[in-house]
């Protein structure tokens, strides 16, 4: 990965090389295309699979980017075959969901000030608040049921979150080893405790 900016294409091809082996070795087979995303039979003639999908916000040098993933369950294996769909602090633990809110925060920290300069200022009251708010902190630990996007500006933050996902995948993957529809899916986690209403992310 190139120093300085870091492409779609640099955190797609980090995650693909990061996640490929375990993937390959507990039954996920990497579907074909640009986008990395792995796929497994989960009876029922279901499939799941999961993708990396990063921000078409783009890249910002003092922001950096974002990415998240998706877990899917559909009659055909790959990206965007079905609508029901899970994000990832979906099947996480308390404990897991502590990190994810830490990591991301410590992501936030380096960052510094807001740019002053920033093109948003010139464009809006509104659009100076979405910007400045990219480098406030996340004051509460994130809920299941949240859409959280994965922060980055270099490539501590990328090997911080392909070490985070290898930790959490295999929880995450086992239920469907033997079902089709886990109580994981339908019931967001091991410990539910909020609602299924969905929230912007932080």
């Amino acid at each position: 990965m190139a120093k300085g900016r870091i492409s779609a294409e640099d955190l797609q091809k980090t995650m693909r090389d990061a996640l490929g082996p375990w993937c390959k070795a507990n039954g996920l087979t990497r579907v074909s295309g640009r986008v990395p995303a792995w796929s497994m039979p989960i009876g029922g003639r279901l499939f799941l699979t999961f993708w990396i999908q990063v921000s078409r916000d783009g890249w910002d040098d003092r922001v950096g980017s974002r990415f998240t993933i998706p877990f899917q369950r559909a009659r055909a294996a790959g990206v965007l075959k079905g609508t029901d769909v899970r994000r990832l602090p979906w099947f996480l633990t308390d404990e897991q969901l502590e990190t994810l809110t830490a990591n991301q925060n410590a992501m936030i920290a380096k960052l510094g000030p807001p740019d002053p300069g920033h093109v948003a200022h010139g464009m809006g009251r509104d659009y100076v608040q979405v910007y400045e708010a990219k480098f406030q902190p996340v004051t509460r630990r994130y809920k299941r049921t949240q859409d959280v996007w994965l922060r980055y500006h270099d490539r501590e933050d990328v090997q911080v979150w392909s070490e985070f996902l290898l930790g959490v995948l295999p929880g995450i993957v086992a239920p469907f080893a033997n079902a089709s529809c886990p109580s994981v899916w339908s019931k967001g986690g091991r410990a539910i405790r909020t609602s299924r209403r969905s929230t912007r992310p932080k």
